[in-house]
């Protein structure tokens, strides 16, 4: 074979072999760009799909909100403007519609939505990056295998709840402190966001509550407390809620003019205060059933008071005055409210009685509520009674005198011995609602 055939053969094979390796390398590179673009578009839709459900989380938070106060319709308008500070429609299009924005019920045990235009406890968002939207989103190097989009949707569904410490129980920002010889019964709740104080010789029924942020940590007995406290070790629990109670009790204030608030009285009469004087008095005979009173011409220390022995029946009074309530004075379907700030803005003497002796019936219980602070130094009776304070409650409760009682405090409350705590679960209708919200799915 000549030089030249040799190197012809040569050349031949080494152009074959070439063409093996050229043809073999554009597999490769395609399976590449298809692996690689399919974890760049992964990652890119993962990311996308994220921000979409964080928009409809918002929106759907806003939406629940806004409707405690305000029609369906201002309320999506709320959800809609929610939506697009997270994801700009200049940017993502429109994400968001009004139709996609639904009020209803939602079933905790078969985790079910129902649709309900005119509810006020719970909505369903649903948020889209579609291409009937004309916003899907584009792929990168799928393109190549024709996949030029993603279709997304995601949905956020919100209801609103109230924790069961605060529709019966003692709840404080603060300290919790109460002593010994104390019977806590089914279904009666103690909470603190700071921490827990009891003493010795206390019983807590099964479904009994006592929690705190970390019991381990923030619970204080004292020596042999675990032996003398029946049940409180399977009443424990972790747990903690912020709640504003200055805020709180500003809006109910408001509220109780207000008919269209769910908070305004069934028994009152007219939204519009009859104004007094803290000199006149308050009694039966000028505090009449039906009526909304308003006492604001006090500064200081300066006090009005309900006489002793006196009973007021379907009556809101709203005032800024310090109130004293005399011995055996009782508060049936009626609700005293001081914007006052003293410690003590909110004072009785023995035998204060809040609510009607009425085995929980869902009529006659009472409220009262303060921006300052409650002192009943003895003998206080609840039932179906609440107790509000942005400061300090101390109180000093009847032992057979309770059944039905929520006390709720900015600062710490202070109980004390031989009190027994008796659940009403819905013989207390006219609480006044500490609302919260909670994504569901």
């Amino acid at each position: 074979m000549t030089r030249a055939k040799l190197l012809r053969r040569i050349t031949g094979r080494l152009s074959e072999e070439e063409g093996g390796i050229t043809i073999l390398g554009l597999y490769i590179f395609l399976m590449m760009m298809i692996f690689g673009g399919f974890a760049i578009d992964v990652t890119n839709v993962v990311q996308a799909r994220a921000q979409l459900q964080i928009a409809a989380d918002n929106a759907g938070h806003a939406a629940l909100f806004w409707r405690d106060s305000h029609p369906p319709g201002e309320a999506k308008e709320k959800a809609l403007e929610i939506a697009y500070l997270n994801m700009p429609d200049a940017t993502f299009g429109e994400i968001l519609k009004e139709e996609d924005i639904e009020f209803g019920t939602w079933d905790s045990i078969t985790r079910t939505f129902t649709p309900d235009a005119m509810s006020k406890t719970a909505v369903y968002v649903s948020t889209k990056r579609q291409s009937a939207n004309n916003n899907a989103l584009s792929t990168y190097l799928l393109k190549v295998i024709g996949v030029a989009n993603w279709e997304l949707d995601t949905g956020s569904v919100w209801e609103r709840y109230q924790p069961g410490c605060l529709r019966e129980g003692f709840v404080a920002d603060s300290i919790v402190d109460v002593q010994s010889n104390n019977v806590y019964r089914d279904g009666f709740c103690i909470h603190s966001n700071t921490g827990v104080e009891l003493n010795n010789n206390n019983t807590y029924e099964e479904g009994s509550i006592v929690s705190m942020p970390d019991w381990t940590t923030d619970l204080v007995l004292p020596s042999g407390g675990w032996e003398s406290n029946d049940g409180l070790n399977d009443a424990l629990r972790d747990g903690a809620f912020e709640f504003d109670m200055e805020q709180r009790i500003n809006n109910f204030v408001v509220a109780l003019t207000d008919p269209t608030s769910e908070e305004y009285r069934p028994y009152t009469l007219s939204p519009t205060p009859v104004s007094m004087s803290r000199t006149d008095t308050f009694d039966a005979t000028t505090l009449l059933p039906g009526g909304v009173y308003s006492v604001q011409n006090c500064s200081g220390n300066q006090k009005l008071t309900i006489p002793n022995s006196e009973v007021i029946v379907g009556v809101v009074l709203i005032t800024n005055c310090k109130i004293q309530f005399g011995a055996s004075a009782q508060l049936i379907d009626s609700v005293v409210a001081t914007t006052n700030t003293s410690a003590s803005s909110i004072s009785a003497a023995a035998g204060f009685t809040i609510g009607a002796d009425d085995n929980c019936a869902p009529t006659g219980d009472a409220q009262i509520m303060t921006l300052g602070g409650i002192s009943i130094p003895a003998n206080l009776n609840l039932f179906g009674a609440q107790m509000l304070a942005a400061g300090d409650a101390n109180f000093t409760a009847n032992a057979l005198g309770t059944q039905g009682a929520s006390v709720v405090v900015g600062g710490t409350i202070s109980g004390t011995s031989n009190m027994e705590m008796a659940f009403c679960g819905n013989g207390m209708p006219s609480n006044f609602d500490f609302d919260f919200f909670r994504m569901v799915m």
